[in-house]
């Protein structure tokens, strides 16, 4: 629970400091609106924590990216926010735009689909029986 890091002396001492830390990394994972981050940071910065621990303890925990996010959110400079990363599928993969020939191979497959429905199954079934 304790950050012993050699270049402050503030430390997140209590389970309470640790939780609004946890807030923070929370709101950063899912992507939240900067006035939410903002909140917790003004959360975080009410128990006294200087900026450079913040910055540094979120680096460390969540990665550069959001290091920098925060960073620029506690000078006050708008960041782009999460609208502005690449997106990403479930795997943590990139996800690559569709060529033109899967994006019209997925709509011949959804016109398909609707084809086979309850009313299409009874018009083949009864334009079948009027061929033979």
């Amino acid at each position: 629970m304790h950050d012993r890091g050699s270049d402050t002396t503030t430390r997140a001492k209590t389970m309470w400091s640790e939780s609004l830390f946890e807030g923070l990394y929370l709101a950063l994972k899912k992507g939240k609106k900067n006035d939410a981050i903002i909140a917790i940071l003004r959360d975080i910065k009410a128990k006294q924590y200087k900026d450079h621990y913040i910055i540094r303890k979120t680096k460390r925990d969540l990665g550069p990216a959001e290091g920098a996010r925060v960073a620029a959110l506690l000078s006050g400079k708008p960041t782009p926010g999460p609208a502005a990363r690449p997106a990403q599928s479930p795997g943590g993969q990139r996800q690559r735009p569709l060529s033109k020939a899967a994006a019209e191979a997925r709509a011949r497959a959804a016109k398909r689909r609707a084809e086979q429905g309850l009313f299409a199954g009874i018009k083949r079934f009864f334009g079948n029986m009027l061929q033979k």
